[in-house]
């Protein structure tokens, strides 16, 4: 499940000071750094954000949030898109508090910890109970965590689709084959075509295809020498109708 986290600032400086800590950030290994401020409409910047602060009528509650999916479950493979996760919890919070909701945000993609996390910020123009606050932190929860949830069903289905594993393990070899070529570069061109050809014959690349032919036009002699689509009922030269019997034999391997 993943972590939403809501808190009250209660004066504009201290939300300029903590947009300034989001977005510049240490890192573990590049050291100071400037992340890109986004919004509901795409991406924005600091001054930007700094003057929406600024116009805020008298009464504006100040919030700043975080959203941390969970690593083992839903942001497994570090492959969600937390900047959509993001707007659908900010509309999420406007349909229940019925107001527009001005936020920035930005993504921290596990450069100072582990975990792919998002910190942003939002303005309320008034002030809400408690209880209406324990809530509003209730349906953050839920609907970040049920995008998550989403996403992660979604991708887990399109990785275990056989055409999409082989062509991971398609580039997985590609790559060991590039770290073998860089390791032993002067190792000749056909023995790397001799390891691929083996590769495609042993494993079955997905991407190549049996094309399969019929034989050409008896009218006007189209495709006699190379063949006519099998899917083809009738000559693309003349428009005669098309036997469909498969030339023995004929087939050809082609990438799409």
């Amino acid at each position: 499940m993943a972590i939403v986290k809501l808190k009250y600032l209660s004066k504009r400086p201290q939300l300029k000071a903590h947009l300034r800590y989001i977005t510049h950030r240490r890192g573990r290994e590049e050291g100071r750094l400037t992340r890109q401020l986004f919004n509901a409409h795409g991406l924005t910047d600091r001054r930007s954000v700094y003057e929406l602060i600024d116009s805020a009528r008298r009464g504006t509650v100040l919030y700043k949030f975080m959203i941390n999916p969970d690593p083992a479950r839903e942001d497994t493979y570090k492959d969600l898109d937390l900047v959509h996760i993001t707007r659908q919890t900010i509309l999420a919070l406007e349909r229940e508090l019925g107001v527009t909701l001005p936020f920035a945000a930005v993504l921290h993609p596990a450069d100072h910890s582990a975990l792919r996390h998002v910190h942003g910020i939002f303005l309320l123009p008034h002030r809400i109970s408690k209880e209406a606050f324990r809530k509003l932190r209730q349906v953050a929860w839920t609907t970040a965590t049920a995008q998550a949830r989403l996403q992660r069903r979604a991708r887990d289905n399109v990785r275990a689709h056989p055409r999409i594993r082989s062509l991971s393990l398609f580039r997985a070899r590609a790559r060991s084959q590039q770290r073998a070529q860089a390791l032993h570069p002067n190792q000749p061109r056909s023995g790397r075509r001799q390891q691929f050809s083996a590769f495609r014959q042993g494993r079955g690349v997905f991407w190549l295809r049996a094309f399969r032919l019929q034989r050409g036009c008896p009218r006007c002699g189209f495709g006699r020498a190379s063949g006519i689509s099998i899917f083809l009922a009738v000559c693309p030269q003349c428009g005669r109708s098309l036997t469909r019997e498969r030339m023995p034999g004929l087939t050809r391997e082609v990438s799409v």
